[in-house]
């Protein structure tokens, strides 16, 4: 047998599926309807729609990213730092703001803990920018300095100055 002389006689003569083993149960996927395609598709047009409204927290630039029809990963397009969010069912399920500042970092994170009833997991973390990337964000590296859990996602206004950041910081911890 010669080489195949090109990318269609390569597969003509190969089998498409591979052989089953003795014990093992063949997965069948089932193929979506047509309507079940357009639904999909407008799922993700009404999704894109919303979430083409919203803005990164800390400077305000569009969000860019995957868009499914029940979930999305958006990203700052100025900063992909700066915020990152992920939404299920159009619902915040983790998100991760970074505030940069001189000689400091702040990393908020809040993460669902119960999506449905909208409890969440605040953190608040402080990071030397002295320290290389990569070991930066390391659990033992970075100091927490508030842990709320809640209804409400702990975000900032935008474009602050560190002085206006600590001082808004210091409400959430006075009143968590």
């Amino acid at each position: 047998m010669s080489a195949p002389k090109n990318f269609k006689q390569l597969l003509k003569n190969k089998p498409i599926f591979k052989p089953i083993a003795n014990n093992a149960v063949p997965i069948v996927y089932r193929q979506r309807t047509k309507e079940e395609e357009k639904k999909q598709e407008e799922l993700i047009k009404e999704n894109t729609k919303i979430l083409n409204k919203e803005r990164c927290v800390v400077c305000g630039s569009q969000l860019d990213g995957p868009i499914h029809s029940n979930s999305a990963q958006l990203y700052c397009v100025a900063d992909n730092n700066h915020y990152v969010v992920n939404y299920s069912h159009r619902k915040i399920e983790y998100c991760q703001t970074l505030y940069v500042f001189d000689m400091w970092e702040y990393q908020v994170i809040a993460a669902a803990t119960n999506i449905i009833e909208g409890i969440y997991n605040n953190y608040i973390y402080k990071c030397d920018r002295n320290l290389l990337e990569k070991f930066r964000y390391r659990t033992d590296e970075k100091e927490k300095l508030l842990y709320y859990q809640g209804k409400m996602i702990i975000q900032f206004d935008k474009n602050l100055t560190e002085k206006e950041f600590l001082e808004e910081m210091k409400l959430y911890i006075t009143f968590s």
